[in-house]
């Protein structure tokens, strides 16, 4: 509903008109892509700093830096990845952020 009134701007044979309720719908849309992002960054924060913390993380990484596990790397912000996967440490209560956020997002998780 929200996005509603941008979708009809782009209907084959609609004419583009630049309306009041498009300009509210568009404001309502960047303050929820904003926060979502802010969310993203928050968690991702919070993911960095526990894979600092787990052990076994911490043992890819050396093994990384030593030329093994290439399955694995670590970004410039220092995250760790399996392939194009994000690793998350073994923090029940971090787990449950990631998927609370994954299945409430309006964005899917899955490709």
């Amino acid at each position: 509903r929200l996005a509603l009134p941008l979708t009809q701007l782009m209907r084959k044979g609609k004419k583009f008109v630049w309306m009041d309720e498009r300009e509210e719908s568009f404001e309502e849309l960047k303050r929820f892509h904003q926060a979502s992002m802010r969310i993203e960054s928050n968690l991702m924060l919070q993911i960095k700093e526990a894979q600092k913390d787990d052990d076994e993380l911490w043992a890819i990484v050396q093994n990384v830096e030593d030329g093994k596990h290439t399955e694995f790397s670590v970004d410039d912000d220092g995250v760790v990845w399996f392939e194009d996967r994000l690793c998350v440490p073994s923090d029940h209560a971090l787990r449950e952020k990631v998927m609370t956020k994954a299945h409430s997002s309006l964005f899917t998780v899955h490709p």
